[in-house]
């Protein structure tokens, strides 16, 4: 997917591959080190859920409720879920221009 060549984009691009990377085929019930609470699946949910979040913010350009952004649960393939998230949120801001101000 070409979305643009600017840097941020990349670096979304590139982060949301790295933890893709990561995730790929790790079991989903180990503890993560630095959040003991969370398991890997949880924090896979909430980093999906988080960049979605903000591509639908970006979108609309207001505030939107988490919980009415769509897809929220983790499929059975956490890594490409990962990866569209960052490509979703590169999408958004193509869509609307770099420019463009949004809520934060």
């Amino acid at each position: 997917m070409n979305l643009g060549n600017d840097r941020y984009t990349r670096e979304v691009l590139a982060q949301s591959d790295a933890f893709a990377a990561l995730v790929d085929g790790a079991d989903p019930t180990v503890t993560v080190p630095t959040c003991p609470e969370w398991t890997l699946g949880e924090l896979v949910g909430h980093v999906g859920q988080a960049v979605r979040w903000a591509a639908a913010v970006t979108a609309k350009g207001e505030f939107v409720p988490p919980r009415l952004v769509p897809e929220a649960v983790v499929p059975a393939d956490p890594a490409r879920w990962v990866r569209s998230a960052g490509e979703t949120l590169v999408a958004a801001v193509a869509e609307i221009g770099a420019e463009q101000e949004t809520w934060t």
